[in-house]
């Protein structure tokens, strides 16, 4: 648009500036040709005899005329076509690199970019900002893909290797076929099951297809529950959880939450240093859950990555856990519309949060602040 605006401008300041340039010269050496009371009469404002009209007439017939406006609306035409084609080159010589980034980027070269100095109207500029974003997106996708596929098979491959190993000296009469061996093989295949359910549940939300039993809860009673079962299930520990759970009413599925934040809980055991805060509140606009610990917490580098599949930040891949865990956390939040972050704690340690949006009801909440500890 701005390319057809300036042609257009250029071929009618042609035009006129022709028009201007010709006038000038034509009627300038008229004046030449005249005695001294025609010019007089020219020059002057008295109505022009017939013998000075005459001699204009014979000056600039109505045929040469024609011709003068013919050849100068050409000329304006052809300036301003000069002006679009000069423009329109600029402008397609990015569109023509855009065209072959593209064509790249479709047989698999996923690092094309559009990369030019020339000066080109702000949409193409903008049209090739776009494009190199979502071609850094889709080899940052691809890349993850190959990473989580090798990860996959790294987690996969490391209890099955025990399994594997266990089984076949158990067939061989190398290990005894006794409780404790099979409860070691258990933990293994729990190993897996948690592995497999936590890949499916990130697949389903990539792929949309999550779904959630959203029904009217309370992060605090959610929160209350799941303490209260791992009170009764944890014997000899030496994890510490204290708890503050106010009310803090959302529109959610309870079991995905649970979820959410047993991972979480997980992730403080692994990492921390044994004394673990659960809180719960909530305010005009949002509902929170959050888990606390005292471990070394985070780079700014490491919480850019906390909610990456298979990363962990000081333990090599499968020694503890499958690095899965905040994955899940994040696919949790994002399908009820919340957020997950990290901050590092005040006093030192690491704090995870989902923060949803609060619930627009008034909830009677039995649950008050307390102290829950497991032994």
């Amino acid at each position: 648009m701005r390319i057809g605006g300036l042609a257009a401008l250029v071929a009618v300041a042609t035009i006129f500036g022709l028009f201007l340039l010709i006038d000038l010269i034509i009627w300038g050496r008229f004046e030449q040709t005249l005695p001294p009371h025609l010019l007089a009469e020219y020059i002057g404002n008295e109505p022009m005899s017939d013998e000075l009209v005459d001699r204009m007439n014979a000056h600039l017939p109505d045929r040469l005329f024609v011709l003068i406006t013919i050849g100068v609306s050409l000329s304006g035409l052809m300036a301003g076509a000069g002006v679009a084609m000069a423009g329109g080159r600029r402008l397609l010589r990015p569109l023509a690199l855009l065209s072959e980034a593209a064509r790249d980027l479709s047989e698999g070269d996923l690092t094309a970019r559009v990369e030019t100095k020339e000066r080109t109207t702000e949409e193409v500029a903008r049209f090739i900002r776009d494009f190199n974003t979502m071609a850094a997106a889709a080899e940052r996708s691809e890349r993850e893909r190959r990473e989580s596929a090798a990860a996959v098979a790294h987690e996969l491959r490391t209890p099955l290797t025990v399994l594997s190993g266990r089984l076949h000296g158990m067939l061989d009469g190398v290990f005894p076929m006794d409780r404790q061996a099979l409860s070691a093989l258990l933990t293994q295949v729990e190993l897996l099951s948690q592995i497999v359910e936590d890949l499916r549940l990130l697949t389903l939300f990539e792929a949309g297809r999550l779904t959630l039993d959203i029904i009217p809860t309370d992060l605090a009673r959610i929160a209350e529950d799941h303490l209260h079962g791992i009170q009764l299930a944890v014997i000899d520990s030496d994890t510490v959880i204290e708890s503050t759970l106010s009310q803090a009413p959302i529109d959610g599925d309870t079991l995905r939450i649970t979820q959410a934040l047993q991972a979480l809980l997980s992730n403080a055991i692994t990492h921390g240093d044994g004394t673990i805060r659960v809180e719960t509140g909530s305010d005009s606009m949002h509902s929170w859950l959050r888990v606390m610990d005292r471990g070394p917490g985070l780079t700014q580098a490491q919480a850019h990555r906390a909610f990456d599949r298979f990363w962990q930040a000081d333990v090599s891949r499968g020694s503890k856990g499958s690095g899965l865990g905040l994955s899940v956390v994040m696919a949790i939040a994002k399908a009820h519309g919340a957020k997950a972050s990290y901050t590092d704690r005040p006093g030192g340690g690491a704090l995870f949060e989902i923060r949803f949006t609060a619930a627009v009801r008034s909830v009677v909440s039995t649950v008050s602040p307390q102290n829950a500890e497991t032994t």
